[in-house]
């Protein structure tokens, strides 16, 4: 019988997608191969990829520049994204580069996956000494798990195991361990969404607002990422809320979603007014209810999901701090007492949180047997790197219409917490104390009390004292006035005033101290 006459020209593109631009292995790609019916031997594949110039290792002097070392050591440390993923974003990016070059780059950088055996024993030891301290020092919530303490280590520049991770957290804090295993029987209803940008979640989280700290967010439905999060003094006020959505558009080639889902707040009806006019400028047809969702707070689901997480690993702990105050008479509720928390806790605030944000936008959502529809992965890449298959419903506003929201609101500052006169007031006084600025949550005095804490008595002295001797003489210390919807004369629509009326009791109940 005649040797049979492989016709190699038919399949030369079928093994170059295959084994260069998807980088299948040899075996993998022969494996194709013989799938689709073209039976070859491995050395002729081999002879033939040779003949063609289909090579992988290509130089790496060709690709390696300090921006992409850079790049990668991001994804590695900041996003905790494994070689095939930073290829395929990279890819995404527009750059040419394949698996095996990154991870020759990778190891070029000195970065390794793996522990070595006779490193293990210190290495654990650091690990464990790391999850203490950052525990202690309140980076890391006290209620993460070994994913998000995976991923915060990893950010620190360690790299672990699952194992080794779920082995420190049972050696240091074994009270935790045990009380997110009791935690773990919850049932949630299954939310479907149909992809990144479908629908934003946004709501606040008024569980400090008797301390005068106020939180808003945003959450991607389908990706669960933190599109925005507002830590200040506002977050109840329209202005504030609208500009909070327009400051998260000021990312390069950001988009709006399809939908964005709030409660009845009053607060909303600049913001649904704002994101009603964009959907107009290029669709004039389109009605309130096409891209506005209004509901009850309580069936907010993935903003409230999120909000517990936030409660559990982090607003509970300072709720207990300020709760101290209250039994030692250090806190009264007065303007006074707000002030002092705004300028000391409000900043080491917005840290701590952005962390957390940080952290939670890289973790990796496990797959849940009961819950098929949920997406796994990490947040981070399932909003701006969305599998095959799902479709990203964001699309970018009409420039001009954008440009005009922004303009119309240019004159309010989301990061000021508290007047220009004051903060320079409390910042003399704190170092003529020689309290050095800004204060940071670890520094301890020599005394042992905390340096926030210190700082903060220590200011609350001297602003009761001044306002006593010298009343309203300038500089008048005082709370931020906070924006009026009348400084702002947006005209809202009939249809949105008419669902936010539609509220009658919810409203998020005012907490109890």
């Amino acid at each position: 019988m005649p040797r049979q006459v492989l016709d190699w020209n038919r399949v030369q593109l079928f093994i170059e997608q295959r084994y260069l631009h998807e980088d299948l292995s040899v075996n993998k790609t022969i494996a194709q191969l013989n799938a689709e019916g073209f039976k070859c031997s491995r050395a002729a594949f081999l002879y033939k990829i040779k003949e063609w110039g289909f090579q992988k290792r290509k130089s790496l002097a060709l690709i390696d520049t300090p921006a992409l070392r850079t790049r990668i050591q991001n994804l590695v440390y900041q996003e905790g994204l494994d070689d095939k993923q930073i290829t395929a974003i990279l890819q995404a990016d527009g750059q040419d580069i394949v698996h095996d070059q990154v991870r020759r780059l990778r190891l070029a950088m000195g970065i390794l996956r793996r522990t070595p055996t006779d490193s293990l024993p210190q290495a654990n030891t650091n690990l464990q000494n790391t999850i203490k301290d950052e525990l202690e020092q309140g980076n890391l919530s006290v209620a993460a798990g070994v994913g998000t303490t995976w991923i915060h280590v990893r950010k620190l520049g360690i790299i672990a195991s699952n194992k080794r991770i779920s082995e420190a957290l049972h050696t240091v804090d074994p009270e935790g361990v045990e009380a997110r295993r009791s935690d773990l029987h919850r049932k949630r209803q299954d939310f479907i969404s149909h992809g990144p940008n479908w629908c934003w979640s946004i709501d606040g989280h008024m569980k400090l607002q008797y301390f005068g700290i106020e939180i808003y967010a945003a959450i991607d439905v389908h990706s669960r990422f933190i599109r925005w999060i507002y830590v200040g003094v506002t977050a109840r006020t329209g202005v504030s809320v609208v500009c909070q959505f327009l400051k998260a558009l000021e990312e390069k080639e950001a988009v709006i979603p399809k939908f964005l889902r709030s409660d009845r707040g009053t607060e909303t009806m600049m913001l649904a007014t704002a994101f009603w006019l964009l959907h107009l400028a290029d669709r004039p047809s389109t009605k309130l209810e096409d891209c506005f969702w209004f509901g009850t707070s309580t069936s907010n689901q993935r903003i409230e999901a999120w909000w517990s997480m936030l409660t559990k690993g982090f607003t509970n702990q300072w709720k207990s701090f300020f709760n101290e105050l209250i039994g030692r008479h250090e806190y009264e509720g007065t303007w006074i007492d707000k002030l002092c928390v705004q300028f000391i806790y409000l900043p080491i605030l917005r840290s701590k949180i952005a962390r957390f944000v940080s952290d939670w936008n890289s973790h990796k959502i496990r797959k849940q047997k009961n819950r098929p529809n949920l997406p796994t992965g990490q947040p981070f890449v399932n909003y701006y790197y969305p599998a095959t298959g799902i479709q990203d419903y964001g699309y970018v506003p009409n420039s001009q219409k954008l440009a005009e929201l922004r303009d119309f609101f240019s004159s309010y500052d989301l990061d000021t917490y508290l007047p220009v006169d004051t903060l320079q007031w409390c910042s003399t006084v704190l170092e003529n104390t020689r309290i050095q600025l800004p204060l940071t949550y670890e520094r301890v005095e020599p005394s042992g009390l905390p340096t926030h804490y210190y700082a903060y008595k220590t200011l609350r002295a001297c602003v009761r004292q001044y306002v006593f001797t010298h009343g309203n003489l300038a500089p008048k210390l005082s709370l931020l006035v906070k924006p009026k919807e009348d400084d702002f004369p947006l005209v809202i629509p009939e249809e949105i005033r008419e669902m936010v009326n539609q509220a009658q009791g919810d409203v998020e109940p005012e907490e109890e101290y």
